[in-house]
């Protein structure tokens, strides 16, 4: 059985995929597209997650980062959602509907992981220090602080 990576190391994997990601989109990437969205309207978000992973891997287009980043809201994995909202948040050249969508999902995915946080006021989660999976990293902790203290809502 695979184990789930820190939020960190996932995203920060998928990102060296999506860097080596040909010019051109190879032919599969429609399949992978149409697959990860059958997958997500079945309800399979683990699969869909990792079909949009695929696709952005394939692409290094930032709409299939984002649906990927929104599968792994819809699996509980807030941090690593968050670590990608925000990948895409730090694009210059990212369309504005792009970031402006990022940075909505970005305070959700902040609603989300803050609770674990909040609770605990030691900085490990055992013998080695390790911390939880689900806990973000300090900067991202600041950034969503400050993303939940200017959220109107």
């Amino acid at each position: 059985m695979q184990t789930t990576p820190r939020p960190l190391q996932e995203v920060s994997t998928l990102l060296r995929r999506a860097a080596e990601a040909p010019a051109e989109p190879p032919a599969e990437l429609a399949d992978t597209v149409r697959a990860a969205n059958a997958a997500n309207a079945a309800g399979d978000f683990a699969a869909a997650c990792s079909l949009f992973d695929e696709a952005f891997a394939l692409s290094g287009r930032l709409p299939h980062l984002l649906s990927s980043a929104n599968m792994r809201l819809k699996l509980n994995r807030p941090a690593s959602a968050a670590e990608a909202f925000q990948y895409v948040l730090t694009q210059k050249n990212a369309p504005s509907d792009h970031a402006d969508y990022a940075a909505r999902r970005l305070r959700e995915a902040t609603h989300q992981a803050l609770p674990a946080g909040r609770g605990s006021s030691s900085s490990g989660g055992g013998a080695g220090g390790g911390g939880g999976v689900a806990a973000p990293s300090g900067s991202l902790t600041a950034r969503m602080h400050q993303l939940s203290a200017s959220d109107p809502t």
